[in-house]
């Protein structure tokens, strides 16, 4: 009786501080909405396209939500108002590779509703994307003097790279899976990462293991991407699917007939490998673990994908 008492209260409080823990992850990322919204409303000014720009408002939010944890529940190494700005400038990043690829792959929707370029045309949206980049890299040198600059540089390069090898080198052939693995961790783990090596502070150690849980994130949040563009329903993701395949871009959801379980299988392996990453670190690794369940889990139950990581994610 007395173990299943201590065993009940252990959890009443763990469910408190996990509860407590996600009120001040939400504060985080309004924070950081708010800072988004500035800087898009300034491009919207600046070129006269009122209307079009609040339509690209960051979604989902999983970088900031990735920072938030870390900040949150594992080892606060950025000062008050840094991680907000680093979060702000990675999500106008995104929203700005999000322009460039709607045109790219010609998508019809985004979040259910027309994307840019069928608002304002191609050149327009090019030309809000680039100006969302230069919001991102301004905001960042006037955060710490700039000295977050040239490893965002970095990432934001080796995302591009990887996105233009895809489409030139790529395009319409059959790359083995090892490839394909290798396209995801480069297309969509350098944001990540960058958030996590930012959340690691001065302890190198640490810093590099957030680093490369925030690989293996973006890889498997690739990974469930390209399988919603492959098995998913338009209508649960709000966005044009089926575009991959269409545009001779090979993933490993549409590779091989067994391409969606495969995808499946890598994404749920790649979140656990993640969790792997910080296991010298006990409250790190539960706000790595947190983000995986609280966060990156419920999109992938809205995809329909049935990708489902509570299994692979012990306590």
């Amino acid at each position: 009786m007395a173990r299943q008492v201590a065993t009940e209260t252990a959890h009443r409080a763990d469910s408190a501080r996990m509860a407590r823990a996600t009120g001040r992850v939400a504060e985080v990322v309004c924070a950081v909405r708010s800072l988004v919204k500035q800087r898009m409303t300034k491009v919207e000014s600046s070129v006269g396209a009122e209307g079009h720009v609040p339509s690209l408002t960051p979604g989902k939010m999983l970088r900031t939500s990735y920072g938030a944890r870390l900040a949150v529940g594992g080892r606060p190494a950025l000062k008050t108002g840094t991680l907000e700005r680093l979060c702000a400038a990675v999500e106008i990043v995104h929203t700005a590779s999000l322009c460039h690829d709607d045109v790219i792959d010609c998508g019809q929707v985004r979040r259910s509703l027309p994307t840019l370029w069928k608002r304002v045309g191609t050149t327009g949206a090019v030309l809000i994307g680039d100006l969302l980049l230069c919001e991102a890299m301004e905001l960042l040198v006037q955060t710490e003097g700039g000295a977050y600059v040239p490893a965002f540089v970095a990432k934001v390069c080796e995302m591009c790279a990887a996105e233009a090898r895809q489409e030139f080198w790529l395009q319409g052939k059959r790359p083995d899976q090892s490839t394909c693995l290798e396209i995801s961790r480069r297309k969509t783990g350098p944001l990540f990462a960058f958030i996590g090596r930012a959340c690691g502070g001065a302890d190198d150690a640490l810093a590099a293991a957030l680093e490369e849980v925030g690989y293996r994130i973006g890889t498997a949040y690739q990974l469930a991407d390209d399988l919603l563009d492959s098995v998913g329903s338009e209508s649960n993701s709000g966005k044009t699917l089926g575009m991959d395949l269409a545009r001779g871009k090979f993933t490993i959801a549409n590779l091989t007939p067994e391409g969606p379980e495969a995808a499946r299988r890598l994404t749920a392996g790649m979140c656990h490998a993640a969790l792997q990453c910080v296991d010298r670190w006990a409250g790190v690794r539960n706000a790595v673990r947190e983000f995986l369940l609280l966060e990156l889990q419920p999109v992938f139950t809205s995809y329909d994908i049935s990708v489902d990581l509570r299994a692979e994610l012990p306590a």
